[in-house]
């Protein structure tokens, strides 16, 4: 629970709203989790984009279909279908790009539950993608809808974006979105992929070329999560300032910050000239591609609530971000 101390009326308010909008946050997710993005060789694509396209709308931003007809990926039946919604409240400022691949990897074995029902079971929310990174594409979405019933103003522009082939290289994913522009260097300011992590988390891809993901490692994306030390997170993000307030703030807690394994989103970032790109998510990167994958539910709404208040403390030109304000929460313990 968020220490009230800590938060303005407006972000209470937002707060409020994502509590308000909690049940229909998992129904989103558990039918985003009905639709088998299987990669390979990326099944459905189409049916999903237009299945968040849709909410999208619903939810007023402005849409575009951007599908990677020249990659060797697409075809008539395999189609590699992105979605990208803009939503701009008023005001010229910051561009923040949320963004989480729609496709997962193959069930697999070893299953107890049905791997693509979205079943919710003990406070739960089990199925292939349901800790990566479908959860993370429905905390970003009803973050920003949280500002938006809250009838909340701020400078500057909100993207969402789902993309396809985040399992194996994201070419004609966030690499086309880099390729076409709508990811660049002047234009966005900020990129958060909603990768798996874990709701306590801030994660960061070691930097260096695209590389093709190993999806069918034992372990989550082909390797361990390593502590940062103090000293090596780069603070001077505001990204990275905002979404370490938005934790202290919601979990009462410190973040720990962790590094690897690359992601190929991060990767495709760099390569567009952004400099500021961080992996944030509610499903844990432990059980990501595991057989009965899932992601609790009290993550899904906390990581909601991190996004939510990190999203209006960045895109707010007076938000004070000094260090005072970054470690007053850790200071009161």
């Amino acid at each position: 629970m968020s220490h009230p101390a800590f938060l303005t009326s407006d972000e209470e308010r937002v707060l409020a709203r994502v509590d308000e909008m909690a049940e229909e946050m998992f129904d989103f997710l558990a039918r985003l989790i009905r639709i088998p993005t299987v990669n390979p060789p990326g099944e459905n694509y189409a049916e999903c984009a237009a299945f968040v396209e849709e909410r999208l709308l619903n939810f007023g931003y402005e849409v575009t279909r951007l599908t990677a007809i020249e990659s060797l990926a697409h075809s008539a039946r395999y189609p590699r279908v992105n979605v990208v919604g803009r939503f701009a409240r008023c005001g010229l400022g910051r561009t923040v790009h949320m963004s989480a691949h729609m496709d997962v990897v193959p069930a697999g074995t070893g299953w107890t539950v049905e791997p693509f029902r979205g079943l919710i079971r003990e406070k739960k929310i089990f199925g292939r993608g349901a800790a990566d990174a479908k959860a993370g594409l429905a905390a970003s979405l009803y973050a920003v809808e949280a500002l938006r019933r809250a009838h909340i103003a701020f400078d500057g522009v909100i993207e969402v974006s789902a993309t396809v082939d985040g399992e194996s290289g994201g070419e004609a994913g966030m690499g086309y979105l880099v390729d076409a522009g709508v990811v660049r260097a002047g234009q966005t300011d900020h990129v958060l992929i909603a990768a798996a992590c874990g709701v306590e988390r801030l994660r960061f891809s070691p930097r260096g070329e695209p590389s093709r993901e190993r999806p069918f490692e034992a372990s989550a994306e082909g390797g361990p999560l390593v502590i940062l030390p103090a000293s090596d997170v780069p603070m001077e993000m505001r990204l990275v300032r905002m979404v370490d307030r938005a934790i202290r703030s919601v979990l009462i807690r410190a973040p720990e910050c962790v590094v690897g394994p690359a992601t190929s989103e991060c990767a495709h970032v760099e390569r567009s000239g952004v400099r500021e790109c961080l992996l944030y998510g509610p499903g844990r990167f432990e059980l990501a591609r595991q057989p009965d994958e899932h992601c609790r539910l009290e993550d899904v709404v906390a990581g909601c609530k991190v996004l939510a208040l990190a999203l209006l403390r960045t895109l707010r030109e007076d938000e004070d971000d000094s260090p005072r304000r970054i470690f007053r929460t850790e200071a009161s313990h």
